[in-house]
């Protein structure tokens, strides 16, 4: 496993996890992946390390009407 600095972002410095298998693992890759993801939040906040995430916010305006087809 290699942990790597990818990039600065704006709250946040971006690291680059590369684990290396062999292709016995190829078929369980999905499996794997979400394992790996998993494990390392919950390194994070052991660590107390917080995770940044996009968050975006939509303002609408209250009197907007909505309007559905029907196929």
């Amino acid at each position: 496993m290699e942990v790597r600095f990818d990039n600065p972002a704006a709250s946040s410095l971006n690291l680059m996890i590369i684990i290396h298998a062999n292709g016995k693992c190829a078929e369980r890759y999905e499996e794997n992946q979400r394992e790996i993801q998993t494990a390392l939040v919950q390194i994070c906040n052991e660590n107390k390390l917080t995770i940044p995430f996009s968050q975006l916010s939509i303002n609408m305006d209250g009197n907007l009407s909505t309007q559905t087809k029907s196929a």
